[in-house]
This record gives structure tokens, C-alpha cells and sequence, in this order.
């Protein structure tokens, strides 16, 4: 028997319902429940909503970079795999067989947050923004030609 298919209260996506405890799932998905709730909440106490923005002007500033220092130890380190740059900020992660746009719309959300709740997987490293930009379509890094001249 197959489970009836219904549209997300939130982004209108389907997906087929399951009954939880006697009450039937009105979104796709934690992330959807998170942010109608978000919603409400900004709705029914925005001063207190601004007022705690005003206090945590930087918060997810700073959590985004919490989540790539933790990520770029996983990875071996806060250096490009290439170059050996260490600036933190022209720091990035790199998929190593290719693939990252399709990869990234596959997750659909923050990438940094699935790597952390996947475990690290394999096939990722460090690069700087330069390395990883000039290694797309599968080219070498000119970093590594050089090398081979």
C-alpha cells in the first residue's frame, strides 16, 4: 500500500506523510519546521527577536567560521593542499573528483553544516579560492604544471 503524497506547509515541496503518534506530518522536513516556527516567532515578538539580533550582530559570521575551522581540521589543516596558502579567508573546501555543483543541489542547504553531519566523508580537501577555481572541468592547478616544467 502506498502512503499518500501531500504538499509541505512550507516550501510546497511533496512528500509522503508519515503519522506520528496520531498526528500527521504537515512538512517535508525538520529544516521546513524550523522555519515556519522561525516565522511565528518573529511575528508574534519581534522586539524581542531584535533585540537579540542587536545583541549578536556577527552571530552567523561567526558561526560560519567555527564550522570551516572545524572543517578544515578534519581536512588536514587550515592550508590549500596546493599552495600551501593559509590566509583563512581565501580558504575553501574542494570536492576532489569534480562533481560540486550537482553535489551541492543535491544537499540543498548549507554545505559546511553537511559535512560536519556526515562525518567528514572522503573525497574533499582544503584548497584556497584560487587552486579551486583554476582545477575546475578537471585542468590542473597551474601550481602543478609548473612543478612538471
Amino acid at each position: 500500500m502506498m502512503r499518500p503524497i501531500r504538499p509541505c506547509d512550507e516550501c510546497g515541496g511533496s512528500f509522503p506523510p508519515r503519522q506520528r503518534g496520531g498526528n500527521p506530518q504537515v512538512y517535508c522536513s525538520e529544516r521546513c519546521k524550523a522555519k515556519h516556527d522561525n516565522r511565528l516567532r518573529r511575528q508574534r515578538y519581534p522586539e524581542r527577536v531584535k533585540a537579540w539580533w542587536d545583541a549578536h550582530p556577527n552571530y552567523g559570521r561567526e558561526l560560519s567560521a567555527q564550522k570551516r575551522r572545524i572543517i578544515f581540521e578534519a581536512y588536514g589543516g587550515a592550508k590549500c593542499d596546493c599552495c600551501g596558502e593559509s590566509i583563512f579567508e581565501f580558504l575553501t573546501v574542494d570536492h576532489t573528483n569534480g562533481g560540486g555543483n550537482k553535489h551541492r543541489k543535491t544537499i540543498r542547504g548549507n554545505f559546511y553544516g553537511w559535512l560536519i553531519k556526515n562525518g567528514f566523508p572522503f573525497g574533499f580537501r582544503v584548497l584556497c579560492m584560487n587552486c579551486n577555481f583554476a582545477t575546475r572541468y578537471g585542468r590542473p592547478c597551474p601550481h602543478k604544471r609548473s612543478n612538471l616544467t
